[in-house]
């Protein structure tokens, strides 16, 4: 315990109380297995710091800080829980963020906000995005959109399903009618229930 500086690291202020465990056998082969309050020297961190760090910097560690917990490897931050609730989960590096629960939004292979190469599960649904932000599966409450780009997918929904392709929908199947194309004049339009098929604007063919 010491009010101002400690015994083995002057430039360590206080007050803090320490535990320390041995890591040599010479006098000053020691280092923090605990520490509560001004965590100046400790812990990776510098002035004016307060807060409680469990366990040696130099392995795994939990550091409580105002606002935060961290789960730590010998100063990478593995895993973090802040004062709004959000909890961030990071790669090796202790940088990239790989995964984070912020309120009402799960992201995993991302922080929040990520669009490329990530899921992202919130209330509006479940989004797997592919490489980059256009490429995707989407399902909602009303709808599963698979999308390779802004211009080619399908939706299937309880009214149907549209298959688009450089923009346009070229196939939908509802109410039992599957319709391919759109031109009026060269669209084939199949009626499930009488068998009818309409090419284009000049052929018929009547079903039964």
């Amino acid at each position: 315990m010491y009010a101002d500086a400690a015994v083995n690291e002057s430039d360590h202020s206080g007050p803090t109380i320490v535990g320390n465990v041995r890591t040599g056998t010479t006098i000053g082969a020691y280092e923090p297995m605990w520490a509560i309050g001004n965590l100046d020297g400790h812990y990776g961190l510098g002035n004016d710091q307060p807060g409680v760090g469990i366990g040696k910097y130099s392995a795994e560690h939990m550091l409580i800080q105002s606002g935060s917990i961290k789960f730590r490897d010998a100063g990478y931050t593995k895993m973090e829980m802040n004062g709004d609730g959000d909890i961030k989960m990071y790669a090796d590096d202790g940088n990239a963020v790989m995964a984070q629960w912020e309120n009402t939004n799960l992201t995993l292979g991302g922080a929040t906000g990520a669009t490329t190469d990530c899921v992202v599960v919130s209330t509006a649904g479940v989004k797997v995005y592919g490489s980059t932000s256009t490429n995707f599966v989407n399902i909602d409450s009303a709808v599963v959109t698979i999308q390779s780009s802004a211009d080619d997918s399908v939706a299937i929904s309880a009214s149907g399903i549209t298959l688009r392709e450089a923009a346009a929908n070229v196939i939908t199947i509802a109410s039992k009618v599957i319709t391919i194309g759109t031109n009026a004049n060269t669209k084939i339009v199949l009626d499930g229930d009488s068998g009818d098929c309409d090419i284009g604007s000049k052929i018929t063919l009547a079903g039964g």
